[in-house]
């Protein structure tokens, strides 16, 4: 009689298998496809059960069909594949072995007629018994899969170049390829379901998956789990219970690899370690993918990161990894993660910490940086968030997720600056991300002064608004800086960003994106500083939108200093409100300062489109803007009487003092009344060897392209083309203040009227307006195609002056309209109505007029000096220079369209 308690009582159903026992040794020779039922199926210590197949492809399946569980105390050996299948459970004890080609251990029941025709497995049925292996299991180059209501590993499985998985539930699936094999199908409404591993499993990947109570622990990981891949491709490890609480307290290890912990709630221990780091930085997903917007991915509840866990994706030769932490409704982070470039190449990778819910603590350390490429982005993405030195809110559940209770979020998630100004200072960006508020306010508030030293870019992109407030100062030095995007969601009356307090930097940027809320409310602007924006090398960029509805809706609104002492350059684009009902600028200065030390300042503006003085470029009274790296105002205005393209009112300034030039252009494309091109009532002055351009165009009625009545004065040159389209008195260029170049620089201007129906000139000199220059030559252009009478090309009236006080020339070209019948004049030098003569006078330079009448009845001449009752007006030189003037009248008018007309002298 036999003394071996090995299996009893093997029945082939299917194939073939014969049976021999020795001592303690049983041999079981079967083909491929062969299913054996058994009373029971155990093996004690010291026995061994050895299954000779046809090859390292053939399997066997093995169902005990009686009522005792399986125990393996011995050694399972096998050249090809074992399938163990007992409802009763299997327990493969501390002394037993396994050692196959392929392994699966079951309690669920797999029909025949699905492991004969291969593929894809589905277990299911009433077994409740557990799975649990204590012992070693180990397979060359084939798969090991425990499966059962409740399956655990606390021994050993390694599955050389093959998949080691664990799937708790009461349905499960086995994929024979792909790049996931487990899935459970059935949830069921039971704690007893799960899948645990506090033991050791080597695999090219590995999965642990679960399906049952969702509150309930469903996977527990405490051991060790080592990914080693496969060709092509980095190991790969999954966690997830699709139903059920997700533990991890041990480590996962997977070289450039794939690590997923799913389930309706995800806690990482003080003991969880998971790297995925080397050549690149892995993948690493905690409750869910980026942004929690991948629907492949199932996102958690609530996610818990205990202090001293720690999460490493770092890439030793390229890249950072990718690391994500992510609770729906909470996500509380305490623990440590790094996904940096370490080597000579790579940049930094990709860490979130975020949640749907503003139950939401950030409080542990996080390396994205690149030790020589670019710096990697750390995502924090609650949907409400206040800046502020204060305790966390609401404070950290320690007893883990069993103590989760579902509540109303706080309505704000509160972020300490000490969280995250050291991950700044380390070299990793910062993006503070509200955008995912769906139907709340979604605003940014920075409510407490902090700085750093690094490169890090500190980043805001808000659902609706950001707030900067009084007395706040955020510096970044080093190289730091930062970038601020409002989107104007939601609802209320809210500018896009307000800055009260301050941002400063070294040479780190300074970006700001504004757009206002969609609302009615006056003054939404999309940009709004009524502090202080200071740089030294580093550029400042302003972008700005307004969508509001009523009044002082501009698209960046200036009442503060913005400022770069350096070389930083200082970039404004501001669009106003196409819904506003008046006075909405693209761009408003009326702040002390805007300036650079060396850096070139770049303004441009659309203005608004309701109501009237909606301009595109606006100075106040009190608004400079300053460089000697040079000025571009462009500015463009649309509907709405009083709106100008560049409006520089009295007592604002646009200076460079360098080798930079000033650039103005503006345009006026709306019908309205007195919307010049560009108006000048205060001062341009360029006092070093940069010249000054201004280009205005009009389209509206009793406008002017261009309309000086300040002061204009450049050492380097000044040019200025302007047109007029409008209908109305409308002339190209108008001069009423002073336009000068103090040395050598050339001083031109270019008039142009085209279809005005009233008076209107090219260029219009008067009310004591003066043009001068010393030495530089000075070349003025006017050509009028009004389609009314006195049409002007160049018209020099009311006391208004040219003048050369040194060697420069001066040209004088003008044509009167083709168009209009009477008084289309190529040059007129007059003054009737009081102020003093009008005159053009040289010194040592030549004078020369070029005068072209075309009107078609009387008093079209090509040039003419004084009427009658004139002041005085002369054209003269009071030195070496010599005067020539070419007149050529109407050769289709009627009467008095001479060529020359002299009343004056």
């Amino acid at each position: 009689m036999s003394l071996f308690a090995g299996p009893k009582n093997g029945t082939p159903v299917h194939g073939h298998a014969t049976f021999q026992s020795n001592a303690n040794e049983m041999e079981i020779y079967s083909r491929n496809k062969t299913i054996i039922h058994w009373d029971s199926f155990s093996i004690d210590a010291g026995e061994i059960v050895r299954f000779c197949q046809n090859s390292s492809a053939s399997a066997v399946l093995n169902r005990v069909i009686g009522s005792e569980k399986s125990l393996i105390n011995g050694l399972l050996t096998s050249n090809g594949h074992v399938f163990l299948l007992n409802q009763n459970g299997i327990l493969i004890g501390k002394e037993g072995v396994i050692d196959t080609a392929g392994f699966v251990a079951s309690s669920l029941d797999l029909s025949n007629d699905q492991f004969l025709k291969g593929g894809n497995f589905l277990f299911k049925g009433d077994g409740k018994g557990s799975v649990i292996n204590l012992g070693t299991i180990h397979t060359k180059g084939g798969d090991v899969f425990l499966i059962g209501y409740h399956v655990s590993n606390e021994g050993t499985i390694h599955a050389d170049g093959g998949v080691a998985g664990l799937g708790g539930g009461a349905e499960v699936f086995l994929a024979m390829e792909g790049e996931e094999r487990l899935f459970i199908r059935k949830e069921i409404d039971s704690s007893e379901v799960g899948a645990s591993n506090d033991g050791v499993i080597r695999a090219a990947e590995v999965e642990i998956k679960a399906r049952g109570n969702p509150f309930a622990l469903a996977i527990r990981h405490g051991g060790e789990i080592e990914a080693t891949g496969i060709a092509h491709r980095s190991g790969r490890v999954l966690l997830v219970a699709d139903s059920g609480k997700t533990e991890v307290a041990g480590m996962i290890q997977t070289e450039s690899g794939v690590v997923h912990a799913l389930g309706t709630e995800v806690h990482l221990t003080e003991g969880a370690a998971i790297d995925v780091s080397g050549r690149i930085g892995g993948e690493v997903l905690i409750g869910g993918d980026y942004r929690g917007d991948n629907p492949e991915i199932s996102n958690a509840r609530a996610t818990y990161i205990d202090k001293g866990a720690k999460i490493r994706a770092d890439g030793h030769h390229g890249d950072g990894g990718k690391v994500i932490v992510w609770g729906d409704e909470a996500a509380h982070y305490y623990g440590d993660i790094s996904a940096a470039a370490l080597g000579e190449v790579g940049d930094g990778g990709l860490v979130e910490v975020s949640a749907k819910s503003n139950d939401y603590i950030f409080k542990g350390p996080v390396n994205a940086s690149s030790l020589n490429g670019a710096n990697g982005k750390l995502l924090l993405d609650p949907p409400r968030i206040r800046v502020r030195f204060v305790a966390s809110n609401p404070p950290f559940p320690q007893g883990g997720p069993n103590t989760y209770k579902p509540t109303a979020p706080p309505s704000t998630a509160n972020l300490n600056p000490n969280d995250f100004t050291g991950i700044l200072a380390g070299g990793t960006n910062v993006l503070i991300d509200s955008t995912g508020a769906g139907g709340t306010n979604g605003n940014i508030d920075f409510e407490a002064s902090f700085s750093w030293n690094g490169t890090g870019i500190l980043s805001a992109t808000a659902y609706r608004k950001i707030t900067v407030t009084g007395g706040t100062t955020l510096q970044a030095n080093n190289g730091g800086g930062f970038n601020f995007t409002a989107l104007g969601n939601g609802t209320g009356d809210n500018v896009g960003i307000d800055i009260s307090g301050s941002l400063i930097t070294t040479t780190g940027p300074i970006t700001l994106n504004g757009t206002s809320t969609l609302s009615a409310g006056s003054n939404l602007n999309g940009i709004n500083v009524t502090g202080t924006l200071m740089s030294s090398s580093g550029p400042i960029m302003l972008t700005g939108l307004s969508r509001g509805g009523g009044t002082g809706c501009h698209g960046i609104d200036v009442g503060g200093t913005i400022s770069a002492t350096g070389a930083g350059t200082i970039t404004f684009n501001g669009t106003g409100s196409t819904s506003a009902t008046g006075n909405s600028a693209g761009v408003n200065l009326h702040g002390p300062t805007t300036s650079s030390a060396g850096g070139l300042i770049t303004i441009t503006g659309v203005g608004g489109t309701g109501g009237t003085n909606n301009h595109g470029v606006a100075l106040s009274s009190t608004g400079n803007v300053t460089s000697s790296g040079g000025v571009t105002l462009i500015g463009t205005s649309s509907n709405g009487n009083n709106s100008t393209g560049v409006l520089i009112p009295a007592g604002s300034a646009a200076l460079s003092s360098g080798t930079g030039a000033i650039s103005i252009t503006g345009n006026a494309t709306g019908a309205g009344t007195s919307t010049h091109g560009v108006h000048i009532i205060g001062s341009v002055t360029n006092t070093g060897t940069g010249s000054v351009s201004i280009t205005g165009n009009t389209a509206g009625n009793a406008s002017h392209g261009i309309y000086f009545q300040g002061n204009v004065s450049s050492v380097g040159g000044i040019n200025c083309i302007a047109g007029t389209t409008g209908p109305g008195i409308s002339d190209g260029l108008v001069v009423e203040g002073t336009v000068s170049t103090t040395s050598m620089g050339p001083l031109s201007m270019t008039g142009t009227v085209s279809g005005a129906a009233g008076t209107s000139d090219g260029i219009d000199i008067r009310l004591g307006g003066r043009v001068t220059s010393v030495d530089g030559a000075i070349n003025l252009s006017g050509t009028s195609n009004g389609t009314g009478n006195e049409c002007t090309g160049i018209e020099i009236q009311l006391n208004g002056g040219v003048q050369s006080t040194g060697a420069g020339a001066v040209t004088l070209t003008g044509m009167g309209s083709g168009v209009g019948t009477s008084e289309a004049r190529g040059v007129k030098v007059t003054s009737s109505g009081g102020g003093g003569p009008s005159f053009v006078s040289v010194n040592n330079g030549n004078l020369v007029i070029n005068g072209t009448g075309k009107g078609t009845t009387i008093n079209n001449e090509g040039f003419i000096l004084g009427t009658a009752g004139d002041l005085g007006s002369y054209v003269r030189s009071t030195g070496t220079g010599n005067i020539t003037i070419n007149g050529t009248g109407s050769s289709t008018g009627t009467t008095v369209n001479s060529g020359i007309h002299l009343t004056q002298g």
